[in-house]
């Protein structure tokens, strides 16, 4: 037997895009999103609010990259875990990269191995981010963040409504 989807996705109704705006507006004028608009924060509690996570995970597990929003590794882990047909597992963690497998679930009911994802020292020099001081103070983190997300990009993109 097969589990289905996680169904999260709620209708959004002109009172929710409103709420979500009023939200939106006191986030502004509280600072906790930096200098973005309340249509910005906006969007990011209307990310939350399709994919069932906390509207606090748009203030701190949010970010926007090129005009996309993209989930932070715990969001990612979080949803691998709690979705009834993914899971993930660390193959490999160390100061020069990571391997992470996005584990589905087959009508057997058994997780198996979708497939792997890795970032390496050298992606990260390819990249241009072996300089920054996050990756020289936590590479390990920073790795793992890279492969997870990678990952799940790959072998789970139906965990997030994107």
């Amino acid at each position: 037997m097969t589990t289905q989807a996680l169904t999260i996705r709620q209708e959004i109704t002109p009172d929710t895009w409103n709420m979500l705006m009023g939200i939106g507006s006191a986030i502004k004028a509280s600072r906790v999103f930096g200098s973005a608009t309340a249509e910005e924060a906006a969007i990011k509690l209307l990310f939350c609010y399709e994919n069932g996570l906390p509207l606090t995970t748009a203030s701190n597990g949010l970010y926007v990259v090129n005009g996309r929003i993209a989930a932070q590794t715990n969001v990612i882990a979080a949803q691998l875990r709690r979705h009834p047909d993914y899971d993930y597992e660390v193959i490999d963690i160390t100061p020069k990269g990571a391997t992470v497998a996005i584990l589905r679930r087959g009508n057997d009911g058994k997780l198996t191995e979708a497939g792997r994802a890795s970032f390496t020292e050298a992606d990260a020099k390819q990249a241009g981010l072996l300089g920054k001081d996050n990756w020289k103070n936590y590479p390990e983190d920073l790795y793992f963040a890279r492969a997870l997300s990678r990952a799940q990009r790959r072998y789970a993109p139906d965990v997030f409504g994107q």
